[in-house]
């Protein structure tokens, strides 16, 4: 049997055409996980799912156009070579291997997932396509703005197992405007996963050296400058809103953040890696005038409109 889930929407996380598929055909959430994925009672987290078929059911496109619509490229590119890719495990179904990628060394316990939404872009997606979803750049960790309207993104909690359950975004009657650096920082992440092309570690490393040298933050036996970098990382990462503490360097001295972080052999999480490339790109734009994923702010929106 094909499952024909709706066509994507610009810029659509894959969870949500799930979501959709439950709101529109009346499926129930067990139901559908028995179908997709042999297990009612799975847990899919809902940035980097099982994409693979089980067997009796198959999707209607190709994994690799599953996988572009989820955050498997952004955590593939902090995983270093020798492991099997993101998008294979994902491709395996195997939902307690994925976990191992999601969950945070510095958290005991079940932890909770959420989603976030945007106000101005569910009305908007109302209009244009007859159905509010979750966006795929919204979700990227340690973005509380939207990078279109400038506003404080909605978040909603998910149930402990049945994540599906959550259904779709639901309008928000209370708009706050975002910081200017949450802004940015939104902005970048939105650039950064359009484009980037980091399919291991090694190559996310090489890129961040080569920058660093070329933006004098290393010595002359190509060590890195390190109270420099941590310092002006610190102040940095520190002036935008994050959602862990696990995600910025806890001083201006933080060494062990930067070893971590650049080390071949170690998983990095997103949430540290898009913060440092942030920063760096920062740098680049200060200091040398080229691009790292990063476009001058583009105009909001609101400030069209206005």
């Amino acid at each position: 049997m094909i499952i024909s889930l709706p066509n994507q929407l610009p810029d659509e996380l894959f969870f949500s055409r799930i979501a959709r598929y439950v709101a529109l055909s009346g499926i129930s959430t067990s139901d559908l996980q028995q179908q997709l994925f042999n297990n009612s009672r799975i847990s899919i987290h809902p940035l980097i799912p099982p994409l693979g078929n089980n067997g009796v059911n198959t999707y209607s496109e190709s994994l690799d156009a599953r996988y572009q619509q989820t955050l498997g490229p952004l955590f593939q590119a902090g995983l270093p070579a020798g492991n099997n890719t993101i998008k294979s495990i994902m491709a395996s179904n195997n939902a307690s291997m994925l976990s191992r990628f999601w969950k945070l060394p510095n958290q005991e316990g079940q932890q909770k997932h959420s989603l976030k939404s945007c106000a101005k872009c569910f009305f908007e997606d109302i209009n244009e396509h007859g159905i509010p979803y979750w966006h795929r750049s919204h979700q990227i960790p340690n973005v509380f703005a939207c990078h279109l309207h400038g506003i404080v993104l909605d978040k909603q909690i998910l149930l402990n197992r049945y994540h599906l359950a959550v259904g779709l975004p639901s309008p928000s009657v209370i708009i706050h405007k975002a910081m200017r650096n949450d802004i940015e920082y939104a902005q970048f992440c939105a650039n950064f996963i359009r484009e980037s092309k980091f399919y291991t570690k090694e190559e996310l490393i090489s890129f961040i050296l080569k920058r660093l040298n070329s933006l004098g933050f290393t010595t002359k036996g190509n060590c890195i400058k390190r109270t420099l970098v941590c310092n002006s990382l610190f102040l940095n990462a520190t002036s935008i809103s994050y959602e862990q503490d696990y995600f910025v360097p806890i001083s201006k001295i933080d060494f062990r953040f930067i070893r971590s972080l650049l080390s071949p052999i170690h998983f990095s999480h997103p949430g540290r890696f898009c913060i440092f490339l942030y920063w760096l790109s920062q740098q680049v734009r200060f200091k040398e005038g080229f691009v790292l994923y990063y476009k001058p702010s583009q105009p909001l929106k609101n400030d069209i409109e206005e």
